[in-house]
């Protein structure tokens, strides 16, 4: 992530800026603050900035929830294994249809050979 280096690079310049007030302190005494490098503090802010994204759970449109829980109610009721991945399938072609609609065929003919009628 780019927005993580530079705050690694700025953390990591900090630490160093304060490492002898740190030394001082009895709890980092044991710890060697001096061999942590950019990358540590890299992965640091990558992994801070990212807690949100760990506790949010995405929503789904109502009319997606709404076809899998018919989806799931499908599977209880018997139904083979290929059929439920068929029924998944076809809702995952609808749902990307849906957000890019795919053009009819004879639309994009005309719209390569302008000239057809």
């Amino acid at each position: 992530n780019f927005a993580t280096e530079p705050l690694g690079i700025i953390t990591h310049g900090i630490i160093l800026l304060f490492l002898p007030l740190l030394k001082a302190k009895e709890i980092f005494k044991n710890i060697s603050i001096e061999s942590l490098v950019i990358y540590h503090y890299a992965i640091f802010w990558v992994a801070i900035l990212n807690i949100p994204y760990f506790f949010k759970k995405e929503k789904f449109d109502p009319e997606i929830e709404t076809a899998i829980k018919g989806i799931e109610l499908y599977k209880e009721q018997g139904a083979a294994d290929w059929e439920v991945k068929q029924a998944y399938k076809d809702l995952a072609y609808a749902v990307i249809n849906k957000v890019h609609p795919v053009e009819s065929s004879e639309n994009s003919t005309a719209k390569q050979n302008p000239t057809m009628f």
